[in-house]
C-alpha cells in the first residue's frame, strides 16, 4: 500500500479519527435533533397513514439495526485480520482507519431508518432502537490504544502509535537495519596449544 497519508504523527492520525467519528455522531444527532423537532410540532406525521407505515417500519427498523450491528463487527474484524500481512505501520493504520470508517457507516443506516420511522409516526419504539445504537456506536469511539490492540501491533509499533510526536514516516525503518555484530570481541575461543 502506497497511499499519501495525511497525517505525519501519531496524535495527528488520532486526531483525524476522533474527527471523522465526531462529524459522523454530529451529523446523526443534528438528524434525532430535527426528527424531534417534527415530532413535537407533528410537521411531518400524517395521521391517515400512521398504522400502516408503523406495522412494516416496526418490523424492518429492529431487523435492520441487528444486521447492521452484526454485519458491522464482522466487517470490521475481517478487514482489521487482514492487517496482519503488511508488516509496515502507516499500512496497518489506513487498514484500521478504513475497518472504523465501514464500521460507523454500516451502523448508521439503521440509525437513520429509525428516526426516520420516528419522524413518521412518533412511535417512541424507534427512538428507543436509536438510542441502543448511538450507545453501540460510542463503543466504537476510537483510539491509539484500541487500534495497537485491534491491529495486535509489536511492542515496537506500540510504543510508536503512543508517542505523540514520532514521525510515522520513520516507524519501520529501525527494523530493516540489521543488527551489529562485531568480530573484535575479547571473547573469542582461542584453540589451545599442544
Amino acid at each position: 500500500m502506497n497511499a499519501q497519508h495525511l497525517y505525519t504523527t501519531p496524535f495527528l492520525y488520532d486526531q483525524r479519527l476522533k474527527v471523522m467519528f465526531g462529524t459522523t455522531l454530529g451529523g446523526l444527532v443534528g438528524f434525532a435533533v430535527l426528527s424531534f423537532v417534527l415530532v413535537r410540532y407533528k410537521l411531518f406525521i400524517v395521521q391517515e397513514v400512521v398504522r400502516p407505515i408503523f406495522s412494516v417500519l416496526s418490523f424492518f427498523v429492529p431487523t435492520l439495526a441487528v444486521i447492521g450491528i452484526v454485519l458491522s463487527l464482522w466487517v470490521f474484524a475481517h478487514i482489521v485480520s487482514s492487517a496482519t500481512r503488511y508488516p509496515k505501520l502507516l499500512d496497518k493504520l489506513d487498514i484500521y482507519e478504513t475497518a472504523c470508517i465501514l464500521r460507523w457507516t454500516i451502523v448508521c443506516v439503521p440509525m437513520a431508518f429509525s428516526l426516520i420511522g420516528f419522524s413518521l409516526t412518533g412511535r417512541r419504539l424507534f427512538l428507543y432502537l436509536f438510542g441502543v445504537l448511538i450507545l453501540f456506536l460510542g463503543a466504537a469511539y476510537p483510539s491509539r490504544k484500541k487500534a495497537s490492540a485491534y491491529l495486535r501491533l509489536s511492542y515496537d509499533h506500540h510504543d510508536i502509535i503512543l508517542n505523540d510526536e514520532f514521525p510515522l514516516q520513520n516507524a519501520d525503518h529501525f527494523e530493516d537495519e540489521p543488527e551489529e555484530t562485531s568480530d573484535t570481541s575479547p571473547f573469542i575461543a582461542q584453540p589451545i596449544p599442544h
